[in-house]
């Protein structure tokens, strides 16, 4: 279970036991992993040792993801489909969406900057297996302007109904959406505050 994980990143008896007695169902489960939560936030003041700044992050994700039902990203990997041969095709493997920026915008320096773009397929994986698939269209200026998280969350809003293109008409956005299957939006909102509101 993934409790087993976040003790594995420290080396603290009491953080350990900690963990067993949420895993093992204690009944003061949700206030042990409220502490559990604040002992990582604060793990510097108290010495808890751990091999990496990473891996107190990953510890509080989990942590949070369990008491507010929102899921981390496991990785993300981009893989430029259209531009010089020398660039498609290879995969680049990130862990957060900040990292996901950086690696179009350094793609961006050879994209096009003549009103075309070059298209790049990227999939998010979270730690529940969950996976996003999409393509970004990548242009010169996303050397400086690139947000992957933003371009998902324009996507899933759209379908979520709060989130119309400034180039669409209010009336044409309102039509599209009529002609969704039932449950569609609330699906789009379900997955905006599950997956995409960290």
């Amino acid at each position: 279970m993934y409790i087993h994980k976040v003790a594995s990143l420290f080396n603290s008896e009491k953080i350990y036991h900690m963990c067993f007695d949420i895993d093992s169902g204690h009944r003061q489960a949700k206030q042990l992993k409220e502490s559990l939560l604040v002992l990582i936030s604060n793990s510097v003041d108290l010495s808890i040792k751990s091999s990496s700044n990473a891996a107190f992050n990953a510890a509080f994700d989990y942590i949070k993801y369990d008491l507010e039902g929102k899921v981390p990203i496991r990785n993300i990997v981009i893989t430029r489909g259209e531009g010089p041969s020398v660039e498609t095709g290879i995969p680049y493997t990130v862990s957060n969406w900040d990292e996901g920026n950086l690696v179009l915008r350094s793609m961006a320096k050879t994209a096009p900057d003549c009103g075309g773009y070059d298209k790049t397929d990227f999939v998010i994986t979270f730690e529940d297996d969950e996976t996003y698939i999409g393509t970004y269209d990548l242009k010169r200026k996303d050397m400086h302007e690139a947000d992957l998280k933003g371009h998902v969350l324009s996507h899933v809003g759209y379908y979520a109904g709060i989130q119309k293109p400034p180039w669409m008409k209010q009336e044409a956005y309102h039509k599209d959406l009529a002609s969704f299957e039932p449950g569609m939006k609330e699906e789009a909102r379900e997955y905006l505050s599950k997956y995409l509101s960290n």
